[in-house]
């Protein structure tokens, strides 16, 4: 890991949420993905994804990175957490919980020593 690299780290991670108002569509998907990519955070927290099961093996091969799923429908919910390739020798994810399928997951992190709680949200809007 470079010194630029390991400055940023031990300064802490930075995280960014967004509502994506729905991934299923592979133009969509690429597009945010690139738009993500280009973007200074480490770790996104994304609601309204509408990943699958089905669909994971595919958002792998077009994310640079790991991802964390918690699938909702394919038409609605689900919340996915995308790490950037450049953080993964720096992080060990400790823990992934589903506090709620679909809505809400819990990912514990190991940065170097320092541990981080993260919960990715979708709420309901009714």
């Amino acid at each position: 890991m470079g010194s630029r690299e390991h400055e940023r780290l031990t300064a802490g991670l930075r995280v960014a949420t967004y509502n994506c108002n729905g991934l299923g569509n592979r133009e969509k998907r690429e597009q945010v993905f690139h738009w993500l990519s280009g973007k200074e955070e480490d770790i996104f927290m994304i609601q309204e994804a509408h990943s699958t099961p089905a669909s994971e093996s595919l958002w792998r091969s077009m994310w640079d990175g790991d991802i964390i799923f918690n699938h909702g429908a394919s038409n609605s919910t689900g919340v996915v957490t995308l790490f950037k390739r450049a953080i993964n020798d720096s992080i060990k994810i400790t823990k992934h919980k589903i506090l709620v399928q679909g809505r809400a997951s819990l990912i514990e992190l190991d940065v170097e020593g320092m541990l981080f709680c993260l919960v990715n949200v979708y709420c309901p809007n009714s």
